[in-house]
């Protein structure tokens, strides 16, 4: 089942990514490869849903920051446009998003 629009899980999944970043020898290294592979895997689940348009959009860049480390999976391809469009994605997620009025 993946992860919906809003899903709590999206919260989870960006506490574990930053312990992953900040701490991989206490987060991500005594993992088996096995688990890596569950657990990064699992992480992906955050790329199904669009995630609110608030601060939910950074759960997603974070996720993403951690998968695109040595290591974990391959994040979504779009991922650096995710930066670029504050964790949007989709269509024109390369490009930068408009100046606020």
């Amino acid at each position: 089942m993946g992860v919906g629009p809003s899903d709590q899980r999206m919260v989870e999944m960006a506490g574990i990514a930053f312990a992953w970043i900040v701490v991989p020898e206490a987060f991500w290294h005594p993992l088996l490869p096995a688990e890596r592979d569950r657990a990064a895997r699992w992480m992906l689940r955050n790329n199904d849903a669009a995630p609110s348009d608030d601060n939910w959009l950074f759960f997603r860049v974070l996720v993403n920051l951690a998968l695109a480390r040595p290591g974990p999976a391959r994040p979504d391809p779009a991922w650096p446009g995710l930066v670029a469009r504050g964790g949007r994605g989709g269509a024109g997620a390369n490009q930068p998003l408009a100046p606020r009025r």
